[in-house]
């Protein structure tokens, strides 16, 4: 079948099943080409979202030093979020927190254990 329009279905006293059968046709035929004209464009972004700094627009990178996962929230990535609430950091973040929570607490944690 050629590209363009669809062909003409003739759905006079046709039973509802077929009615919604060729619905989903023409709607799984428009969906596609839309898709395939947002990748196209550009509009459409491939991958999954939120992993690599590629992804984050500029200036909403966490806070915290060396991180570039994207903000969510108070100017911090979820990781570094949950581990203010947890140390009981909540803001605003100084130099010194933010210091803080950059800081790799597993090597203290597991040093405690031996």
């Amino acid at each position: 079948m050629a590209r363009g329009a669809p062909a003409r279905v003739d759905l006079a006293g046709a039973s509802l099943e077929r009615l919604v059968h060729e619905m989903g046709v023409r709607l799984g035929r428009a969906l596609g080409s839309a898709l395939a004209a947002g990748i196209g464009s550009g509009a459409v972004r491939t991958g999954v979202p939120g992993l690599g700094a590629a992804e984050v627009a500029p200036g909403r990178t966490c806070r915290v030093s060396g991180c570039l996962r994207r903000q969510v929230a108070k100017g911090l990535c979820a990781t570094h979020y949950r581990k203010a609430h947890r140390v009981g950091l909540r803001g605003p973040f100084n130099a010194k927190a933010l210091a803080a929570l950059a800081a790799d607490g597993r090597k203290a944690r597991s040093a405690k254990r031996r």
